[in-house]
């Protein structure tokens, strides 16, 4: 009770890595793996990395599906490896087939971050499978809020939602299920799973690049969702499924 946050900002220290670090980053592992296993000499992202393919291009599409950590970076590019083993470069199809490993393994380290804080993690991952990239709140079903909730309360944690659950099964509910939604749509995005637009001027919030903190309070019906590229092959997301074009 009564804690500030603002009074301990001095002693934080915000750690932002820029691409042209993460490149670098890429590059200086890239070289070591060779180094140790093939050749030498120096060898550059080009040599290994998928030719552009119209605008789109290896390094952004994998900068893209992380959260701008050396660590998200490493792991893809490891799986990048892990699956080009034998051949003499990296193809598009070897990005996509590691992209489904990295994306399986991210979703997996993202519970195990978050779940001692939020018990009810994967109960409130369950409100968005399904979805496309893009999406508001009257898109998610009521049957799979309704399965999320009945997960949430028989697991009995001690967290909000696992609360909300309770409450809401109970034979003297007070609660609409609106209330359990909302609250696991800001847990998804401080955790990095969804992003959050406000409004229709506002841009697009991501936790781990804006740091900006919404509770369940500040999302109402005009607000507009996206799941993040990293977790699209987990929860099964198509480029082609995106949502109306009001959504994007």
């Amino acid at each position: 009770g009564g804690f500030q946050e603002e009074k301990y900002e001095a002693y934080y220290a915000h750690i932002k890595w820029r691409e042209k670090d993460l490149e670098a980053l890429i590059e200086v592992r890239v070289n070591e793996v060779f180094k140790r296993k093939y050749t030498g000499r120096k060898v550059m992202l080009s040599d290994i990395f998928p030719k552009a393919r119209g605008n789109e291009r290896a390094l952004p599409y994998i900068l893209e599906r992380t959260f701008l950590r050396p660590r998200d970076v490493i792991s893809f590019v490891n799986e990048c490896l892990s699956c080009a083993e034998g051949k003499s470069r990296i193809t598009w199809a070897t990005l996509h087939n590691a992209e489904e490993k990295y994306s399986q393994k991210r979703f997996r380290s993202v519970l195990d971050e978050w779940t001692q804080l939020f018990p009810s993690l994967k109960y409130a991952v369950g409100v968005i499978r399904g979805l496309p990239e893009s999406f508001i709140e009257s898109d998610i079903k009521q049957e799979t809020i309704d399965s999320s909730i009945l997960g949430a309360a028989a697991e009995g944690a001690e967290d909000e939602l696992g609360r909300l659950a309770i409450d809401f099964l109970s034979p003297n509910k007070k609660i609409k299920s609106e209330a359990f939604t909302r609250v696991a749509l800001s847990v998804l995005y401080h955790v990095g799973v969804i992003g959050l637009k406000q409004n229709a001027t506002s841009p697009f919030a991501w936790v781990y690049r804006d740091g900006k903190n919404f509770s369940h309070v500040d999302i109402g019906v005009g607000c507009h969702f996206r799941i993040h590229k990293m977790f699209w092959r987990e929860f099964g997301v198509s480029p082609k499924a995106l949502s109306y074009d009001s959504h994007q």
